[in-house]
């Protein structure tokens, strides 16, 4: 990942809610934009000085209310903040503009372009059609508002594939995009920037923050809590039953919205799997935002506009579409008795409490899926003594791995007299971590069984996060576990694609490398193995390097010799 381009802002800079008056009369020109999904047409966007775009909100849009536009200068400042930098979205009027399109109001955002001079935009519709993918089904492809969207074909696709640095921004904004609730982040959303002659350059910054799951809905809390439903469901990834979506009369609808209703999960467990890096990474910055929440929720309290609209009717887009799109006044006019008039007062004290609350309440399950809140699998891993960590390290960097984090873990083993994990070869623990480079601070608990052969030290793993870790402490030894002395250590995680590598400096018992390929079950087992072997082979090592004790049964041995040889000296 390539976090060093990933400038943050300081917090000081809040989203600024005031708006921006432009004139129709005054613009560059119209920057045309041609909509090629299911909803098709042209659209017109004013071209101002500073190369800023008019993006008005339209009356055939779904859903739309003036909060689309509150939308987009929350989140473009929150992303922006917290996670990556892109473009600033700003409230805006544009005089004009209205009685020149009709189907348009002369209300929305104003926002800089999202490249630069010379350069050009490839949706990944566009590029998908341009360079077909056996691995990305483009012509099942379709752009419908309040649907979450499937990227794992996307990532296997044979350029992304072939792209790492590409598949990994992209895969930072998938995660950014289940965070913001989008449920309408679509393949005509995510682009490349290109040169004049169509090279690609870059993945282009996130922009359309409109469809916010938090934001559609000011004027029905039944719709939101239904729709709010739909976003978590969809993260948690449970089945769907058989006549779950059957109100849906049209069937490709009803199709859409069965694959909508599992896939964030899919998206979540493929980038925890396939980008480690880029997960955590996101995680790391998560937090903060997550903090910052909690502790200052003023800086995101969404702000009324002096003179912008300030009432919400989610259904007034009907009337348009029956206007403009369906060219039916009939319809028109019957949907004006039905939908007409200025709607509900958007109070905004509501709008900021749910807000922060939903957003919460998404991070959590996110941080649940990615970390795994508790998360079972099988761990393929082998230790084995080092005499020179820095030669060690330049290896590694030599065979692909990737630098990560390094963290400071203070491990503290539990036994009972009822179960002796000692005996028995499990372990149970609780791990406090801290982040040398940030100082974060986090906490799990940890099971561990039996190893699963005479080789390594594979063994089925359990793993449940946990707030503090002296909570965790506390409860195991209030239902009879008690503790057994403390094993600190300094680690550097370093990745290659599935594989992990932790250079440990263990507190009185010196360097060790330890190389780790988690897998879902255990017949995956011996592959992995295998994969682990030959890297410790290119690493100048064999299996008979290696050792099968753990770190807390060699100090506690080493401690148990000391004793012995203190009596005999005695």
């Amino acid at each position: 990942m390539r976090t060093e381009e990933y400038k943050i802002m300081t917090i000081n800079q809040f989203a600024d809610y005031t708006s921006k008056t432009y004139n129709y009369s005054n613009r560059l020109g119209n920057l045309t934009a041609e909509a090629v999904g299911v909803i098709k047409g042209e659209k017109h966007f004013p071209v101002f000085a500073d190369r800023i775009i008019f993006k008005p909100l339209t009356k055939s849009k779904p859903l739309s209310t003036p909060l689309f536009a509150y939308a987009e200068v929350f989140w473009s400042w929150v992303i922006n903040t917290y996670f990556m930098p892109v473009p600033q979205y700003r409230l805006a009027f544009c005089e004009g503009y209205e009685a020149e399109t009709g189907k348009n109001y002369d209300y929305g955002t104003a926002v800089p372009f999202a490249y630069g001079e010379g350069e050009q935009l490839m949706n990944l519709l566009e590029f998908f059609r341009k360079y077909p993918d056996e691995n990305v089904k483009i012509d099942d492809y379709l752009n419908y508002c309040q649907m979450f969207y499937d990227y794992t074909e996307i990532l296997e696709s044979t350029y992304f594939q072939t792209h790492q640095d590409l598949a990994e921004e992209l895969a930072m904004q998938i995660l950014v995009s289940v965070l913001k609730g989008d449920q309408n982040y679509h393949y005509e959303n995510i682009a490349f920037v290109c040169n004049e002659s169509g090279e690609i350059l870059r993945m282009a910054p996130m922009i359309d923050h409109e469809f916010s799951t938090y934001f559609m809905f000011p004027d029905s809390m039944g719709q939101h809590m239904y729709w709010f439903g739909e976003l978590e469901r969809s993260i948690e990834g449970r089945e769907i039953r058989a006549d779950e979506y059957d109100w849906l009369v049209n069937e490709t609808e009803r199709h859409m919205m069965e694959k909508s209703a599992t896939c964030l999960h899919k998206n979540l467990v493929y980038i925890r799997e396939h980008y480690p890096l880029v997960a955590e990474e996101f995680l790391r910055k998560l937090s903060r935002f997550e903090n910052d929440l909690i502790e200052h929720k003023e800086w995101f309290a969404v702000k009324k506009s002096p003179g912008y609209p300030d009432h919400a009717n989610s259904d007034a887009w009907m009337i348009g579409k029956a206007r403009y799109k369906d060219h039916d006044e009939v319809k028109a006019a019957n949907y004006e008795v039905k939908y007409g008039g200025p709607g509900k007062k958007i109070k905004f004290d509501t709008l900021n409490s749910l807000l922060i609350y939903d957003v919460r309440k998404i991070i959590q399950q996110i941080k649940q899926v990615e970390r795994g809140s508790v998360y079972m699998s099988v761990e393929v891993e082998i230790k084995l003594k080092i005499e020179d960590p820095e030669q060690l390290i330049e290896k590694l960097e030599g065979l692909g791995f990737i630098k990560g984090e390094q963290l400071l873990e203070s491990d503290t083993y539990f036994t009972s007299e009822n179960h002796d994990f000692v005996k028995l070869g499990e372990a149970l623990r609780v791990r406090q971590i801290r982040n040398v480079d940030t100082d974060e601070i986090s906490a799990v608990i940890t099971y561990k069984g039996k190893k699963l052969d005479d080789r390594s030290m594979a063994r089925e793993e359990l793993e449940l996060e946990i707030p503090d870790a002296e909570v965790g402490k506390t409860l195991l030894q209030r239902i009879g576990f008690y503790s057994v002395p403390v094993l600190e250590k300094k680690r550097w995680y370093f990745r290659r694609n599935e594989m992990t590598a932790c250079v440990d400096q263990v507190t009185g018992l010196g360097d060790y490398l330890e190389l780790e390929i988690m897998v879902e079950t255990e017949a995956e087992r011996e592959g992995a193995l295998q994969r682990i072997e030959n890297v410790l082979v290119s690493l100048g090592y064999s299996m008979k390097d290696t050792t099968r004790h753990s770190y807390l049964s060699m100090l506690t041995n080493q401690t148990c010799a000391m004793e012995v040889a203190h009596e005999h000296y005695i």
